[in-house]
């Protein structure tokens, strides 16, 4: 398993630091299907990831302590999905 899939691995089976959580939302299904091996030809699919992304980077500032690394965890981790299934972060 690359560095990234067993990051990504523990991303997900970390504790959620905020309470409410909302089981199969679209960030932890990326991510699992980053650890699955895809697919990702879908141009839907690659704009919700980076939305994800993007939205994941919005929240580290509005965070501290634990849910702020939890945060920046996730955005290290969407943006290396990202350049490795496209090449850029962007």
């Amino acid at each position: 398993m690359s560095d990234l899939r067993a990051r990504a691995q523990r991303l997900l089976e970390r504790p959620y630091p905020l309470g409410a959580y909302a089981e199969d939302n679209l960030t932890d299904g990326f991510i699992r299907r980053y650890i699955d091996g895809g697919p990702w030809a879908d141009p839907e699919l690659q704009d919700l990831l980076r939305l994800c992304y993007l939205t994941a980077e919005s929240e580290i500032e509005g965070h501290t302590g634990e849910a702020r690394a939890y945060f920046q965890e996730c955005v290290e981790v969407l943006r290396g999905i990202l350049i490795e299934v496209y090449g850029s972060a962007t």
